[in-house]
């Protein structure tokens, strides 16, 4: 009765122009006075997250009209017609169906948008088959980098070393076609890796949630100690101090928006150790915030590049599963590994920019001469990039002196754990988001990484072990 009511109100406003005018300015009033107040917001007033709330409901809505759209014309071509039968004199309008006028159009349509896939499919493949004819005795001259061993005399005794030089090699034609078609596969294979774990790492920004963190680390390139004014003998003196950067970005929510917020660190030692011990020992205080800010971390994704001195060895591995998986406290951990030469991101960028601090410092006369005055001074200087000081660690001894390698190091490109099954890591040859961190991957799995039963023994820390945050 009520609504039967309301619908007799509304219909007698919208009959009388006056009421019909005075309704909408009330409700143009209303919408003014909330927008001012802040209550409604345009697309581009909100964040991220709220942007993707609301045009997920405008495609919903989008959907349905066309769902509706579709019925309402369905019901329409199948109602047969309200008019009279026609006589006996036109009786061949009798048999016509309006379902078979519907079924031609959709046949048109169809065929129309075959023919039109047919004909791209056709320009790609026209562009993408290109014959050459050449002569198979003919010469060509190419040129390529090649790591050669050299001779060299130091001191008057003859050395062998390394080099990597670009030489002119000249072959036949055909000899070039095979070369080209033999790296081509392993080429092709390359840009499907770097194009599949930038994806990833994109697609894990999208999908964190407040339980989630992501972790990208890299090492920066040694910082050469400076000073100020030096005499000749020093600036080409080869005595320099260097100090290690080991630069990290963490992507989490925030709690109370639930926006992305990134923040970026520098941790700096005058070790110049990269192996995975100073590795964990550099990541250990950046832990330690993350867990002052995320109390109810559930899993951690971590993301470096993938040199095998570094982060891609079975002593990594280890680690990965009695250090730092205990020392974040979460239930599953998932390291990513970009492709070889291919690790360049946000890392580079906050190393970058503390070299372009210390060396600013250094051209206004500063002294950057030893690693506590470089870290002093870039603690001062440097606004939104938090600087750590890293004292000596132990962390050595809580490798067993035999881990036993596993075969398809090279291949790894992540790497999980879980608080489940703590004695075992699950290897990948890409990373996959569909198979949970714990089961072996039916996409691209490679084998589990058993660690030793007794490793437990060895989670015990030094507590002595110090790091300042500045």
């Amino acid at each position: 009765m009520t609504k039967e009511c309301m619908r007799k109100l509304h219909e007698s406003i919208r009959n009388d122009p006056q009421k019909y005018e005075e309704q909408k300015r009330k409700e143009r009033e209303r919408y003014y006075a909330r927008k001012k107040a802040g209550k409604i917001k345009g697309i581009h007033e909100m964040g991220n997250r709220d942007q993707r709330k609301v045009r997920k409901s405008w495609r919903e809505r989008s959907k349905k009209y066309c769902l509706k759209k579709k019925c309402n014309k369905k019901l329409e071509d199948n109602t047969p017609s309200t008019n009279p039968v026609p006589g006996p004199s036109r009786d061949n309008t009798i048999c016509r169906r309006p379902q078979l006028e519907v079924g031609k159009r959709k046949r048109r349509k169809n065929t129309q948008h075959l023919k039109n896939e047919m004909n791209k499919l056709k320009k790609q493949l026209q562009n993408a088959m290109i014959r050459i004819d050449f002569e198979r005795e003919h010469l060509i001259v190419y040129q390529r980098w090649v790591t050669k061993k050299m001779k060299i005399i130091v001191k008057g005794e003859e050395k062998i070393c390394q080099k990597t030089v670009k030489e002119e090699v000249t072959c036949m034609q055909e000899e070039l076609v095979s070369i080209l078609e033999d790296s081509a596969v392993k080429f092709l294979m390359h840009v499907r890796n770097i194009n599949h774990q930038q994806t990833t790492m994109n697609g894990i920004k999208k999908m964190l949630t407040s339980n989630d963190v992501l972790i990208h680390a890299d090492f920066s390139e040694n910082y050469v100690c400076k000073y100020g004014r030096e005499v000749q003998s020093s600036h080409f003196g080869g005595s320099k101090q260097q100090i290690t950067l080991h630069t990290v970005v963490v992507y989490h929510l925030s709690p109370d928006t639930l926006e992305l917020k990134v923040t970026s660190y520098c941790s700096l030692s005058d070790s110049l150790r990269h192996d995975p011990s100073a590795i964990c020992a550099h990541l250990k205080p950046i832990i330690m915030e993350i867990k002052r800010s995320q109390p109810s971390l559930k899993t951690a994704h971590i993301f470096t590049d993938s040199p095998v001195t570094q982060y891609r060895n079975r002593k990594m591995f280890y680690l990965i599963a009695t250090f730092l998986a205990p020392e974040l406290g979460v239930d599953a951990l998932n390291w990513h590994y970009t492709e070889s030469g291919h690790g360049k991101g946000a890392p580079d960028g906050v190393g970058g920019c503390l070299k372009r601090i210390a060396d600013s410092l250094v051209g206004r006369g500063k002294d950057m001469n030893n690693f506590n005055r470089l870290t002093d001074e870039l603690a001062a200087n440097s606004k939104k990039i938090n600087v750590i000081k890293i004292a000596a660690q132990s962390i050595d001894k809580l490798l067993p002196k035999k881990l036993k390698a596993f075969k398809g190091t090279m291949c790894i490109h992540q790497v999980t754990w879980t608080k489940k099954y703590q004695f075992l890591l699950q290897a990948r040859h890409l990373s996959c988001l569909l198979c949970s961190p714990g089961e072996a991957c039916s996409h691209y799995g490679i084998g589990v990484i058993k660690l030793p039963i007794n490793y437990s023994r060895n989670i015990k820390h030094n507590k002595k072990n110090q790091t300042w945050l500045l």
